[in-house]
């Protein structure tokens, strides 16, 4: 029976959240009480969202939404902290489960990551409905401002970057890169040639691989795209991406901070210092045409590539050769503009990686790039394996940076234990705030 339920909205990522108390029947017949959980995004439901939930310390339950959206959860009466990874993204908070429950999330992008088996990173997930035939796949990761679609192939993977939050029916640019796999020169050489010979589709243009495009599409709430082989009579991957619209006039619900009815022209919206994760990519709120090939973006004199752009906001990678505060020039239709950003460079390390229960290591976490900051920094520390590994301090921990903790040379240092509960693979995310 529904008790309540109530729409929560974060900076990131719009999510229709109902938390209802429930009773349904538990495996050997018993009814509990628990929750409901319903999670959508601008209509799309969201199945495969990953939900744990702990009581203190203490996880006491862990759940995925199935394809209707839904998660039911037996819980009492209470106050549990809430976590939920969903598109690569992490929203957590608290849910008090009361007559009148509800969640208000904040999501945070993960940031550095310590694995014992080299994990990727990022959590994507499968492309609902996605067609693939045999050693390919598709799947999807949301980031700042950017869908990253991971197209797999034998000889390596194609990524495309595509804006989220745009205005629906407006002029956006997308980007892709197409990196060969192989263990030496001679066989990345190989696979490289055989990867651009694939052909791209996305929307109703089709694009060779053998320059990584950057093209311009109408918003639109389902999108099509498919990559087939250069012999091949049918598309080795075939999928329909849902890039998390908005309509015309609704405000953005995303990093962009930029007004949602800017007058016609260019300007770029950064009175502070953008901040931003060496690598990652990082969203520069403005008003733009939406067509990235007539924007050229400078980080300390060097051009980097833009990857996405709508009319509100110019996406690119923080770069990974320079840390620390930095100019960004902006240029586009003949005007300029300039900000600063602050590229900041998260390290996580551990003197052993293998851990026997009872067993303990050094966990060694760096902050570069923060010299000169006037105001604290805040970084998460997320230990993803309770199961497997504990961490001193505790499983979910927030710090703050303070400028008198940053060292001359600009960095912040952090040890932690961590102590082997069982063997198994486990793994660790930074996350700067």
């Amino acid at each position: 029976m529904r008790k309540g339920s109530r729409r929560a909205t974060n900076p990131w990522l719009l999510v229709v959240v109902g938390v209802y108390l429930a009773t349904y029947a538990a495996p050997g017949g018993a009814v509990v009480g628990g929750v409901e959980i319903v999670a959508e995004d601008g209509g799309q439901a969201l199945p495969g969202a990953t939900i744990t939930i702990f009581s203190g310390e203490d996880r006491v339950a862990e759940e995925e939404t199935d394809r209707t959206a839904v998660a039911l959860i037996p819980l009492e009466e209470g106050e549990y902290a809430i976590v939920i990874d969903v598109g690569g993204k992490t929203i957590r908070d608290t849910i008090v489960v009361e007559p009148e429950a509800f969640m208000s999330l904040t999501a945070e992008s993960s940031k550095s990551y310590l694995s014992k088996n080299d994990e990727p990173m990022l959590r994507y997930r499968p492309v609902d409905g996605a067609l693939t035939e045999p050693g390919y796949r598709v799947r999807t990761a949301d980031l700042d401002g950017v869908m990253s679609v991971e197209m797999g192939t034998p000889e390596g993977t194609v990524y495309l970057s595509m804006p989220t939050g745009a205005e629906a029916g407006k002029t956006v640019s997308w980007s892709a890169v197409a990196l060969p796999s192989g263990t030496t020169p001679k066989e990345r050489e190989k696979n490289e040639s055989r990867l651009r010979d694939h052909k791209l589709v996305v929307g109703d243009r089709q694009f060779r691989l053998t320059k990584n495009p950057v093209a311009t599409i109408v918003a639109s709430p389902g999108l099509e795209i498919s990559l087939t082989g250069k012999k091949a009579k049918r598309p080795a991957i075939s999928a329909l991406l849902r890039p998390g619209l908005r309509a015309p006039g609704q405000a953005s619900e995303t990093v962009d901070s930029a007004p949602a009815e800017a007058a016609a022209g260019f300007s770029v919206s950064c009175e502070e210092p953008i901040m931003a994760s060496a690598g990652w990519p990082v969203h520069i709120p403005g008003v733009f045409d939406g067509i990235a090939e007539n924007t050229i973006v400078t980080i300390g004199g060097k051009p980097v590539r833009v990857e996405a752009e709508t009319g509100s906001g110019v996406i690119i990678s923080a770069p990974t050769w320079s840390v620390g505060l930095t100019n960004v020039r902006i240029g586009e239709g003949g005007e300029q503009a300039e900000c600063s950003m602050r590229s900041v460079e998260l390290v996580l390390s551990a003197d052993k990686l293998d851990l026997q229960s009872g067993e303990t290591t050094t966990m060694r976490l760096k902050v570069r790039g923060l010299g000169g900051i006037e105001q604290p920094s805040y970084v998460a520390l997320v230990n993803r394996s309770r199961t497997v590994i504990s961490m001193s301090g505790g499983s979910s921990q927030f710090l703050t940076i303070n400028p008198a903790d940053v060292s001359g040379g600009g960095e912040f240092n952090l040890v932690r234990t961590l102590t082997g509960i069982r063997r198994g693979s486990f793994n660790i995310d930074a996350m700067l705030k």
